[in-house]
């Protein structure tokens, strides 16, 4: 008895652990089921840009955040008609597309709203939650396009890390098959 117990907690840690990751549901196969992190941080929307140029989203951007951080066009990039994928494991209007390079901060633009959002989890993929007016929902597959700035610090170039679900996966395996033997004895 100690033994099942001792199992279904394990089984729940480990779901609850698995809980937290966002995946991507991407219908041409690419990508699908693939783990880009958690849900950036939303900073700020506006409608009142004139300009979609990078130095005016830049200068907005700087307004949101104050004089606490600079933003370089350095490691300013824009990409246009960007293809976006609905996620699943997260809330509603949560959304993933691939960044074509590690920033800190980037804008969606999209119909006539501009939003900033935090990169914090996955430096190559911008998981966002639309706000509202973004005009982003499970029919779109593209957004008008994003802006990217900065490079985050901790960011630095290595191997690949296998997702830790399939370790945790093949340790709960383990424990189980371990309770099962016992439980034979």
């Amino acid at each position: 008895m100690k033994y099942s117990k001792l199992i279904i907690s394990l089984a729940v840690l480990f779901a609850s652990i698995n809980a937290h990751a966002i995946t991507i549901i991407d219908p041409s196969g690419t990508y699908n089921g693939l783990g880009v992190g958690g849900i950036d941080t939303f900073k700020a929307f506006t409608t009142t840009l004139h300009d979609s140029s990078p130095e005016a989203e830049k200068a907005w951007a700087e307004g949101i955040l104050g004089g606490s951080i600079t933003l370089t066009l350095e490691g300013e990039y824009k990409e246009e008609d960007v293809s976006i994928y609905e996620t699943i494991d997260a809330a509603e209007n949560v959304y993933a597309f691939q960044l074509i390079s590690p920033f800190d901060y980037y804008i969606v633009k999209n119909s006539t709203v501009w939003a900033l959002y935090q990169n914090v989890a996955d430096f190559h993929w911008a998981v966002f939650e639309a706000v509202e007016g973004l005009n982003v929902n499970d029919a779109t597959t593209t957004i008008s396009h994003y802006t990217g700035f900065g490079t985050p610090p901790s960011e630095t170039p290595g191997p690949d890390v296998p997702d830790s679900g399939a370790t945790i996966a093949l340790m709960g395996i383990a424990l189980a098959g371990l309770g099962f033997l016992k439980r034979r004895r």
